[in-house]
């Protein structure tokens, strides 16, 4: 699994359930790429189906925690790996004319 800006940490592993990113106050919405060890598998990001190997929606960010819950079914219909990501976008270092810099 990748994200569009930042960086995963820890490093994406499938036993590992729980991920942080850090993006800077630029940063308002990210995207997910999963890509499926299994061609049946289907991959949802924010309860939302997603291709393997594709992008998933624009996630929109607000200052602060942001949880996105990505979640992978196998062929089965039941067993499901769930994967949380906390996306931490910072706060503005400084307002100029109602402009964060």
């Amino acid at each position: 699994m990748t994200i569009s800006s930042g960086t995963l940490v820890p490093t994406f592993a499938t036993s590992q359930s729980s991920y942080f990113v850090q993006v800077s106050n630029a940063v308002t919405s990210v995207t997910f790429t999963a890509v499926a060890t299994d061609s049946t598998a289907i991959i949802r990001v924010s309860n939302v189906v997603v291709a393997s190997n594709t992008a998933s929606s624009a996630q929109s960010l607000v200052v602060g925690n942001n949880v996105v819950l990505i979640a992978v079914t196998a062929q089965d219909g039941v067993t499901v790996s769930t994967y949380n990501v906390t996306v931490n976008r910072a706060p503005c270092k400084f307002y100029n004319m109602f402009m964060c810099l």
